[in-house]
């Protein structure tokens, strides 16, 4: 109803009817909030701490998950030498190594050699002559690659030291070596027996029995050899002259990455002589697997594949047959977690 060019306004819009139903909606709205404070549980209760009536508040918090981070291998040249890098290296190899090159003209501190290569993926140094020793030997030998000790190879060849017990004759003793003291044998002599009996001994002992022993034998070195590829593109060059080198540090998980490796190239190696792959020249075949920890294969599959169906199978045969590659040692579950690890594997036809 319009009044005086404005609209006449009433409580809610409505008649006293509606005005009366709105009160009564509102106070059934107010005595049921009661009800619920009054008879819930006291553990929804706001008032139910004053009254000591619920229990410690706690909160648990899961740790986060933390990936694991995996060395980066690098390959080491088995035949420079093997001084354990002064400065930090994010490399892990089979062996301690210093980096070197034949000509250092620049001090860049490098951790790597100046390579002319071919590829900045690549993470060889020096290329390896694995395919002719490869070719002269049994097949047997791939797998005694896989026996290879996860040591470190310029620690192999120190010698065993000399033990000797005490069964062994004194003739065979080091001459060098402290004899026992004159004056505890003036303390206590021999008894007239026994150095009558030690005399009959010594004219009845054979003259063999009086030769020393023979000096034991150096352990032998570790035979480990790189297969061949594309070297590296650096054009950093590090300080030390010698050897083309790189710095690394030792570790089993280097050890045991590189043992897998020549295991795989000595297999493939073997396999394709058996081939003829003229035609797969200037092809590659990437090929990634997951190892669990007892060095088993879990998956494979192909990444990349500019090769025929020969050249594919026998890179998945040549990873396939020589698994699988070994428990993995405490040390690597240490840094590796139990997690199955992916490996990546490229190989070239050349």
């Amino acid at each position: 109803m319009e009044k005086n060019g404005t609209f006449e306004q009433k409580p809610f819009g409505s008649a006293k009817t509606d005005f009366r139903t709105a009160c009564v909606s509102m106070f059934i709205a107010v005595l049921f909030h009661i009800l619920i404070l009054e008879f819930a549980p006291r553990e929804f209760s706001l008032m139910a701490n004053e009254f000591g009536g619920g229990d410690d508040f706690n909160v648990d918090f899961e740790p986060p998950e933390i990936e694991s981070v995996i060395p980066q291998f690098i390959e080491a040249n088995p035949a420079a030498n093997d001084e354990a890098p002064k400065n930090d290296t994010p490399f892990e190899s089979f062996k301690n190594q210093t980096a070197s090159q034949e000509k250092a003209e620049k001090a860049e501190n490098s951790n790597l050699p100046q390579t002319d290569g071919e590829s900045d993926e690549s993470n060889k140094i020096v290329s390896g002559n694995l395919q002719s020793e490869v070719l002269s030997q049994s097949p047997e030998s791939v797998f005694e690659t896989l026996e290879r000790p996860l040591s470190n190879p310029s620690q192999a060849a120190q010698n065993i030291p000399e033990q000797i017990s005490e069964q062994t004759p004194h003739s065979a003793r080091n001459e060098n070596a402290p004899s026992e003291s004159l004056e505890n044998q003036e303390d206590f002599p021999p008894a007239p027996e026994a150095e009558t009996l030690m005399q009959k001994t010594q004219q009845s002992a054979s003259p063999a029995e009086e030769e020393p022993l023979p000096t034991p034998k150096p352990r032998p070195h570790l035979s480990l050899q790189t297969a061949a590829g594309p070297l590296k593109k650096n054009n950093l060059s590090a300080n030390a002259v010698g050897l083309t080198a790189v710095d690394s540090r030792f570790s089993e998980f280097g050890a045991y990455e590189q043992r897998m490796a020549e295991a795989v190239a000595r297999q493939w190696y073997l396999l394709a002589s058996m081939q003829s792959l003229s035609s797969e020249a200037g092809t590659q075949v990437v090929v990634e697997f997951f190892l669990n920890t007892n060095g088993e294969i879990t998956s494979i599959k192909i990444l990349f594949n500019s090769s025929s169906i020969t050249g594919k199978t026998l890179c998945e045969q040549a990873i396939l047959s020589t698994a699988p590659y070994g428990k993995w040692t405490p040390e690597m579950l240490a840094v590796l977690g139990s997690q199955d690890q992916p490996v990546k594997f490229t190989f070239y036809y050349r």
